[in-house]
Parts: structure tokens; C-alpha cells; sequence
């Protein structure tokens, strides 16, 4: 059912409304205003039970049928970022997972939405490594829901305890390491950059972690014999020439400092 105002989703609320989603318009009234909530809510109940239809979208905007909700906001940034449907399915999914997680370990996520937009922006990271958490809200709030930054600030700490983000430096090194697949061994060269990072990650204080584990993965690579130019390493890793050329050096640097010369040259 649509609204002959603005033409919005209409569904039947919790007092016995049908009630416009978009302007808040009362379209008719379900059962009278003077019914007991109990007794509301089993006539509510009865209602939707006869319409499987009007179950469906009651539940899209109450909240509880979550996936329908989340395919919904996808739907409206999907240009934005451009998103896939097979993109948007992997969210999805990945939405699903952490959600019975959640439920599973008695986590209480109270902002689905906020959840929602970090999986986007953790997806629209692989292709666009520059993307922050800012651009996001912003596209989100463009399209009419209600996010802050320090709404996705606040889920990081949840997904991290659910197990979709590695602490320390493991998830940057992994997600650099899948872009190097196919010129490299992925095992070989985590071995090697693991090593490296045990004797120099004390000295990069400051650095942006993931401009050093770049300029580590580039000496390893050189080490290996995959002599690569490093206008085309930058471009792989998606990190900017100039400063994988610094951190490389700096890298050299350490390495002659503490014993590991044998990866310089």
C-alpha cells in the first residue's frame, strides 16, 4: 500500500494504525484508540496473520525483518559506491554472520544501520584505499538515514570482538597480501615480512601502518627476485609512489640497524 500524500510505504503500527512511513500520515485507523494494548497487539497479530504481505512490510520498518531492511539501504547507495549485486550480496551475508554472532555471545548491536555502513565502507576500501569513515556518513545521510561518525567509530570495538577485524597489524597485512597474489607466493612473503616487522615495527611509531607493511612487502618482493618497478608496486598496493619511495628507505634504513642486510640491495 501507498500513501496518496507522498506516495511513501504504508504499514500497520504497533497502536493499529496504517500509518505513512515517509510523512507520518494516519492513512486509516486499524482498531480503536481506546483498546487495551494486549488487547491491540492480539488484534495486531490477527491483522497480519491474514495478510502475509502487510507481515512483510511491517516487519521491514519495525526492525525485524533486518535482511529486507538492510537490502533497502544498500539499494539506495548503491550508485554512490558503486556497489554490485554480488557485492551487495557479500555484505549481506557477511551482515547475517555478525548479527547471529552477536546474538550468540549476547552482544547487543544497537544501531544495525551503523553496522551496515562499516561493512560498505570495509568493502569500498578494497578498491578505494583513500575512502573514510566521514565519506560514507556523509553518502548515508544523503540518502535520508540517520548516521554519525562516531555511530561507525562505536561498532569497530563490537566487530573486532566478533571476529571480522584482526587486531594489530594482521588485518592491514593480509588484505596488502591479496593484492600481490599473483605475482608472488602469499606464504613465502608473509613469512618474510612477519620477520621483518619483528625486528623494525618498534621504530615506525607515527608511520601509517599500512604505508610501512607496503614499503616491507616491496624489499621482500625485491629480495624473492620479482623485480618489480616500484611505480608499479605503489599502483598494485594502492599506495601513493612518493610515499612507499620514503618508507622504503626508511625500511632499509632499519633493516641495516638490526641485523637484516641481507634484504637491502
Amino acid at each position: 500500500m501507498r500513501c496518496s500524500e507522498c506516495g511513501g510505504l504504508v504499514v500497520f503500527d504497533p497502536r493499529g494504525h496504517y500509518v505513512c512511513t515517509s510523512c507520518g500520515r494516519v492513512i486509516q485507523q486499524g482498531f480503536d484508540d481506546t483498546v487495551r494494548f494486549s488487547e491491540g497487539s492480539q488484534a495486531r497479530k490477527a491483522v497480519l496473520k491474514l495478510d502475509p504481505r502487510l507481515k512483510q512490510l511491517n516487519d521491514l520498518v519495525t526492525g525485524r525483518f533486518s535482511t529486507g531492511h538492510a537490502w533497502r539501504i544498500l539499494s539506495a547507495v548503491s550508485l554512490d559506491f558503486n556497489l554490485t549485486h554480488e557485492t551487495r550480496t557479500r555484505i549481506i551475508e557477511e551482515y547475517e554472520i555478525l548479527l547471529r554472532r552477536a546474538a550468540k555471545n549476547g552482544l547487543r548491536i544497537w544501531k544495525k544501520s551503523a553496522l551496515l555502513a562499516f561493512l560498505v565502507y570495509f568493502e569500498v576500501k578494497r578498491s578505494r584505499p583513500r575512502t573514510g569513515l566521514r565519506e560514507v556518513v556523509k553518502v548515508f545521510r544523503l540518502r535520508g538515514f540517520k548516521l554519525s561518525t562516531g555511530d561507525l567509530i562505536h561498532i569497530i570495538p563490537v566487530v573486532r570482538a566478533l571476529g571480522f577485524l584482526h587486531d594489530g597489524w594482521d588485518g592491514e597485512l593480509e588484505e596488502l597480501l591479496e593484492k600481490v597474489a599473483a605475482i608472488a607466493p602469499r606464504e613465502e612473503v608473509r613469512r618474510h615480512v612477519r620477520l621483518i616487522l619483528g625486528r623494525i615495527r618498534r621504530f615506525s611509531t607515527g608511520r601509517s601502518r599500512r604505508n610501512v607493511l607496503a614499503a616491507v612487502i616491496a624489499v621482500v618482493l625485491n629480495r624473492l627476485d620479482v623485480r618489480l618497478n616500484l611505480y608499479f608496486i605503489s599502483k598494485a598496493l594502492g599506495i601513493p609512489y612518493s610515499s612507499l619511495r620514503a618508507n622504503v628507505a626508511l625500511v632499509e634504513s632499519l633493516l641495516l640497524e638490526t641485523g637484516l642486510e641481507q634484504y637491502v640491495g
